[in-house]
């Protein structure tokens, strides 16, 4: 009799939480060791290639999830409820996020408490470091190490 050793016993939710721990460690000891060249030459492109990868594969996802959906009806009929029912609950849950979305900025009318004097010292206190990374932004147009990777996948 074999036992079947599980790859990784440790439960799932608990890989991500330690993920989550091990990626806000790091982050916080590379800001505290100037780690922001390294981070952002050798690991941003890889995360920006996952979430890449995520949105290249989503919309296909969809199309054959509702493709095989419909082919799985057997009652044609059906088809009509369930497409008119789920025009009725993308319609309600985007009136209720819009109400919400509204009440919430009439409730807390962001920027009405800042000062006009307070507005222009923070521009002009940014201003100058706004410039200065537009300089950099446009040196910067040869990219890092792994530039060729990001590009790889369409955003």
């Amino acid at each position: 009799m074999t036992v079947k050793r599980k790859a990784f016993s440790i439960p799932l939710y608990l890989q991500i939480l330690l993920g989550m721990g091990a990626g806000i460690l790091i982050g916080i000891i590379a800001l505290h060791f100037n780690g922001t060249p390294f981070i952002q030459n050798w690991i941003y492109p890889w995360g920006r290639l996952f979430i890449r990868l995520l949105q290249l594969i989503a919309v296909p996802l969809v199309i054959v999830s509702l493709i095989k959906g419909v082919i799985g009806l057997k009652d044609i009929s059906k088809f009509s409820r369930m497409g008119g029912r789920a025009l009725i609950i993308y319609l309600v849950t985007t009136i209720i996020a819009i109400m919400i979305g509204l009440s919430m900025g009439l409730l807390v009318k962001p920027g009405e408490m800042i000062d006009q004097t307070q507005i222009a010292h923070i521009q002009e206190k940014y201003q100058v470091i706004a410039e200065e990374k537009a300089i950099v932004a446009e040196q910067s147009k040869e990219q890092g190490p792994l530039a060729f990777i990001d590009d790889i996948v369409p955003n």
